[in-house]
């Protein structure tokens, strides 16, 4: 869906059989959608702060983060927003582009730990120069 977020709403509550959402206009900024919207919603690829507008509730069970320029990482807020599908998120892919150390890393495991417990398919993509440190510290 490429298109204006004030036109997006509407067009997304006439597809109550949506299963697959990916938005590619950044970021949407779909606020605006009713609980009773895309129902049947199962995987979505989009920014942060629109999966936190939409998978409350839904049935969510894959999100694929689209990061964009200036966005904030993944932290246990969004996770938190993340928990809230209505059917377990299983599959996660996301990045984290300047984590502060390897410690933020493991926090953030240990976040999904606490609020995805039935996540089975993780991809975390780690930009930056701790990238480096944390395969050193495996490879030991």
């Amino acid at each position: 869906m490429t298109s204006k977020s004030a036109r997006a709403v509407p067009q997304l509550r006439a597809q109550p059989e949506l299963e697959h959402l990916e938005l590619s206009f950044v970021p949407a900024r779909l606020r605006d959608l009713r609980e009773t919207d895309i129902p049947k919603l199962k995987s979505l690829k989009a920014t942060l702060e629109d999966a936190a507008a939409i998978v409350p509730g839904r049935p969510v069970e894959e999100f694929h983060h689209i990061s964009t320029p200036g966005e904030l990482d993944l932290d246990e807020y969004f996770v938190r927003k993340l928990s809230l599908s209505s059917g377990p998120i299983t599959t996660l892919v996301t990045r984290l582009h300047q984590p502060s150390d390897h410690d933020s890393v493991r926090g953030l495991l240990q976040v999904f730990a606490c609020h995805l417990p039935e996540l089975r398919h993780l991809t975390l993509t780690v930009l930056g120069k701790v990238s480096g440190q944390i395969k050193k510290r495996s490879d030991n």
